[in-house]
């Protein structure tokens, strides 16, 4: 892309960083120890994007996964949409899913239900289109769950119910 090698090798480094960073995150048992790795990823990550250099899917899944942990909502929810956004485009519903995901349990967290509703939602047509029962009977749960949570409980019995049919 026009840029040095040296500075290609520079900002490579520094997304091996990354991914080791968020690879020790995932394993450390200490919360104290953890936050502190988390917030350090984070920093990479803005240094990384701030630099120009795109991050990958499985990297922003993970960094909004480490932002939920630690209570940073609105960097978790830019992780994931963002991650949504690059795995709509390339087709990857796999990986989008992932991403919604994440963006249905931020929404509960934050006590958007409608939101989360309509993620579970998106989620249930990625499982339809996929062909995958399993990843349908739980978005539907999702929906359900997204649906009491508004309390529409006859709405969200129905989705229970679709889903207990799977």
């Amino acid at each position: 892309n026009g840029i040095s090698e040296d500075k290609y090798a520079e900002q490579y480094a520094l997304v091996r960083e990354l991914k080791k960073q968020l690879q020790q995150a995932k394993e450390i048992e200490d919360e104290d120890k953890k936050k502190i790795l988390i917030l350090e990823s984070e920093s990479l990550a803005q240094k990384i994007q701030k630099n120009g250099l795109e991050l990958e899917i499985p990297e922003l899944l993970d960094l909004g996964d480490a932002a939920l942990k630690i209570g940073e909502m609105e960097r978790s929810g830019g992780y994931y949409s963002q991650s949504q956004r690059k795995s709509r485009n390339t087709g990857d519903l796999e990986n989008e899913a992932l991403a919604v995901e994440g963006l249905i349990r931020h929404s509960e967290m934050k006590k958007d239900f409608v939101k989360q509703q309509k993620f579970a939602q998106r989620l249930v047509d990625i499982w339809t289109t996929v062909d995958d029962m399993s990843g349908l009977a739980n978005a539907l749960n999702e929906v359900g769950s997204a649906l009491a949570s508004q309390k529409k409980f006859k709405d969200a019995k129905e989705k229970y119910t679709q889903s207990l049919n799977i």
